[in-house]
Order: C-alpha cells, then sequence, then structure tokens
C-alpha cells in the first residue's frame, strides 16, 4: 500500500480551513514516482513548481501509433507500457506524467488526431449512446448531445455507422425484446 501524507502550512482563521485543505489535496500531484510513501511539506521551497522536467518519449509514441494503425494490439499494448514507463521514470513527479499522458491523448500530430482520436473517440460515443437509446426513454436529441454531438449530426453519424437511424435501432431493439 502507497502512502502520501500532504503538510499544509497552519492557519489561525477559520475561513482558511477550506482552502487549505484544497491547496493539500492538489499538492499530492507533486508526488515523485521514485518514493512509494512520502511527506510532502507544502512549505518546502520548490514543492509546488510547475512541472517542466518532462523528457517526453517521441519514439515509443510513434512505435505505438504505428502499432495502433497496423492493428496490431499486442504490440500497441507493449509500447503503451513502455511509454508510460518511460513518462514515470525517477525522479517525475505524477503530475508530469499526468501531462505527458494528456500530450499523448490529445496530440501534437494532425497525422494522430484525424485517424486515432476522431474513430476511436466516435465508438466510445456510440457505445455510450446505444444503451441510452435501449434502456431509457431519453429523447434522441438530448442523447446525442449527452454523447457530444449535435443531434441532426448524431442521427446522420449513427445512420452511417450502424446503417439504421437511432430512432429505428430504438424501435427494433425494443420490438425484439433485446
Amino acid at each position: 500500500m502507497r502512502a502520501t501524507v500532504v503538510i499544509a502550512p497552519s492557519t489561525y482563521n477559520i475561513t482558511q480551513i477550506a482552502a487549505v485543505y484544497e491547496k493539500a489535496k492538489s499538492a499530492k500531484r507533486y508526488r515523485s514516482f521514485e518514493n512509494e510513501n512520502q511527506i510532502l511539506d507544502m512549505e518546502q521551497p520548490g514543492l509546488l513548481m510547475e512541472p517542466g522536467g518532462l523528457s517526453y518519449p517521441f519514439a515509443i509514441e510513434r512505435e505505438l501509433i504505428q502499432a495502433l494503425r497496423a492493428g496490431e494490439r499486442t504490440e500497441a499494448m507493449r509500447h503503451l507500457a513502455l511509454f508510460v514507463e518511460a513518462l514515470s521514470a525517477e525522479g517525475m513527479k505524477e503530475i508530469d506524467v499526468q501531462q505527458g499522458m494528456m500530450r499523448l491523448l490529445v496530440g501534437n500530430s494532425s497525422m494522430r488526431q484525424e485517424s486515432i482520436s476522431r474513430r476511436y473517440l466516435t465508438e466510445l460515443r456510440m457505445d455510450k449512446a446505444k444503451p441510452l437509446l435501449k434502456d431509457s426513454d431519453i429523447m434522441i436529441n438530448e442523447i446525442a448531445l449527452l454523447v457530444g454531438y449535435q443531434p441532426s449530426y448524431f442521427i446522420r453519424l449513427f445512420k452511417k455507422l450502424e446503417g439504421i437511424t437511432p430512432g429505428r435501432f430504438r424501435d427494433m431493439i425494443r420490438s425484439n425484446g433485446v
């Protein structure tokens, strides 16, 4: 079990307790990955400095993307593990790792954003929409907004991907008792 203790500055003003507590909660993002258990003193100089020492593993990222494009799941998982390991190297703080992962997910190259992110995001949104269509009485326009689409675009995209409109999908699922 890992334990991180954060020591916040003392306060004698009861109205400041909530703010000090929130600062202490956010300070845990600055814990180091090299130690399992640690104590963070918020008054320690340099502890809460913004990250900047991140050594981003571009070569591993490139290999990961190539494996994803080729549909090589095992190889992609291996490269993802290497990517996380590289981000979690000695001396790196949790916030550095979080930012590295966000950089991978959000993407810096148009190639990755266009081909992988959109397709993956569309699949996630449709996977979220289907149970809502099946198991709820939420209007289709509301489901579209819930999964991140304008209603008219959602209906067109759903029909393109599934071959039927969301309304027809709902009717078929319910009439078949599935």
